[in-house]
């Protein structure tokens, strides 16, 4: 990226400085993207975006202002919504039940949903899952000597989650055992990756960008417009693939070269990202939800009523 400086690596992050473009999110300007906009795509990183980070594992259930705001913002048939989490089918199918029209990707994108009526589909049909076996034993070890720690097996992926164990003992015993994860499995086509709290196991080539790669192709080439508006938004590390993916498809060279697209990523919390901005915290996200639908109800509200002797005759 033009804007950011890999500084190094240590215990798998990728430390990052703060680019030159990096600067607090402007409501007024996306409104004034937004109206401009023919075809919209929304996507939120669920945990510490929309609503607070909840403490496991409980996690945070939707509130009901946010399935509120999401369904007002489905409304718009020039709006595509997708809510992308870890989390697995069952729990996001559960959380969103209400909100039929908002698009679900679960487990990083690895499943993905259009709308409650559609069935789930998989990023890739075949994935190597024979690591799982050796990944176990190790995750069982580290679990017992780490009170407050446990296992989440998903369907393509295993976490090991120590954030409700001592903060000192729970970063050690973490750090043991991300190197003998990667140890171990380094034959295996597979990524160790450390996110809040969690050491996470997963195939190679899952992530969150993968997934907005394939809703942006997908929507570009069976929509009537482009996709000319993409606000993204997410609070940790595996939202930055997500961030990369987005200016690599607008780039010159990308896919979407000759769109004239306005994209707005954007990272919750002051810290170094390859997002272009950054609010606060997850107010300042709901604040901004919130903004985009007065306007949609202002728009609505303004059209011109039908002349009489205007009306389409049958």
């Amino acid at each position: 990226m033009a804007d950011m400086e890999n500084l190094g690596l240590d215990f798998g992050f990728r430390v990052m400085d703060f680019g030159p473009t990096f600067q607090k999110l402007n409501v007024d300007d996306v409104i004034k993207s937004y109206r401009g906009a023919k075809r919209r795509l929304f996507v939120f990183d669920y945990e510490g975006t929309l609503p607070p980070l909840g403490s496991l594992p409980s996690p945070s259930v939707p509130s009901f202002l946010t399935l509120e705001i999401l369904a007002e913002l489905c409304n718009s048939a020039d709006n595509t919504v997708f809510i992308v989490s870890s989390h697995k089918c069952d729990v996001m199918e559960r959380w969103f039940s209400e909100v039929k029209t908002v698009g679900l990707a679960a487990e990083h994108g690895f499943f993905f949903q259009w709308d409650r009526s559609s069935s789930w589909q998989r990023l890739y049909d075949a994935v190597d899952l024979t690591w799982m076996e050796a990944a176990t034993k190790i995750f069982q070890y580290y679990t017992d000597r780490t009170d407050g720690s446990f296992i989440e097996v998903k369907d393509s992926a295993m976490v090991w989650h120590y954030r409700d164990a001592d903060p000192d003992f729970g970063l050690m015993q973490a750090e043991e055992l991300h190197d003998r994860l990667k140890d171990v499995l380094s034959n295996f086509p597979v990524q160790v990756v450390n996110g809040k709290g969690i050491v996470e196991v997963k195939p190679m080539g899952i992530n969150k960008g993968v997934m907005v790669e394939k809703l942006l192709t997908s929507m570009m080439t069976s929509d009537r417009h482009s996709v000319d508006f993409v606000l993204v938004i997410s609070d940790d590390r595996s939202g930055e693939d997500m961030f990369t993916i987005v200016d690599d498809f607008y780039s010159l060279s990308g896919p979407g070269a000759a769109i004239d697209a306005t994209t707005v990523s954007c990272t919750v919390g002051s810290k170094p990202s390859h997002a272009k901005y950054y609010a606060d915290d997850y107010n300042e996200v709901l604040d901004l939800l919130n903004r985009i639908i007065s306007q949609e109800r202002t728009s609505a509200d303004v059209t011109p009523p039908t002349q009489p002797g205007t009306e389409t005759k049958q």
